[in-house]
């Protein structure tokens, strides 16, 4: 994986890095192989996504992942919770 920090609306991405031509999706980060507009229009419908809801689409999913992870460790999940507040709002 690698992050990615440029995302300017369009849903449909290009890995940015030297060699690599993967395209995926910035709604669920599928893997899409060469180009991911058919995946983006045909499972989220809309191929631009404003900048406020991409960032507010994906922190709803990391916390979403985070909590899935640590289902079973409650006083884990209650610690990282509340060391991370600011962020998973």
């Amino acid at each position: 994986g690698q992050a990615f920090v440029d995302f300017s609306g369009c849903c449909a991405l290009t890995c940015s890095r030297q060699g690599c031509a993967c395209a995926f999706c910035a709604y669920c980060l599928k893997d899409c192989g060469a180009d991911a507009h058919a995946h983006v229009t045909s499972q989220h419908g809309e191929l631009f996504l404003r900048v406020e809801l991409f960032e507010k689409q994906h922190k709803t999913r990391k916390r979403i992942l985070i909590q899935t992870y640590l289902e079973d460790e409650l006083d884990l999940k209650l610690k990282i919770v509340d060391a991370c507040e600011r962020e998973l709002r």
